[in-house]
């Protein structure tokens, strides 16, 4: 019998999850032996959905204006990535030092380096990320 819990995100979404990040090889990254992971929220979280009506919302909005804006486009997704970072271990800048988290940071790092942007909005987005495993009972 199917159980709906099988396909239910939400929950799991608005816990989040660790995203291990790996180098442009697909390797996976250490610093001291532990693993660089940053805490997400998914894409069925509460706060994804806000923000997400947010841009909407403020589109619409602006819809008079003509041409679509890149640097807007762009400037809404690091601010929805930011608000789904709850949290980060391990990152340290070219001088080995811990870069604390703060949202600030999380998005000063998301513009400066576009290979961890695009990781955090690929885990965001995968919904296998955000389910409970099965048992294999």
């Amino acid at each position: 019998m199917f159980d709906l819990s099988e396909i239910d995100s939400v929950d799991t979404a608005n816990k989040g999850a660790p995203l291990q990040l790996r180098d442009v090889r697909g390797a996976l990254i250490y610093r001291d032996k532990e693993p660089v992971a940053i805490t997400l929220l998914g894409s069925d979280s509460d706060t994804f959905r806000e923000v997400s009506r947010a841009n909407v919302s403020r589109r619409i909005a602006n819809k008079d204006r003509s041409g679509i804006d890149f640097e807007a486009s762009e400037r809404e997704q690091i601010e929805l990535m930011v608000a789904c970072t709850t949290g980060w271990s391990n990152v340290k800048d070219k001088e080995g030092k811990t870069i604390p988290f703060t949202a600030a940071n999380a998005k000063s790092l998301y513009e400066a380096y576009p290979a961890v942007r695009e990781q955090v909005e690929s885990f965001v987005m995968d919904r296998a990320n955000f389910v409970t495993p099965l048992s294999m009972s």
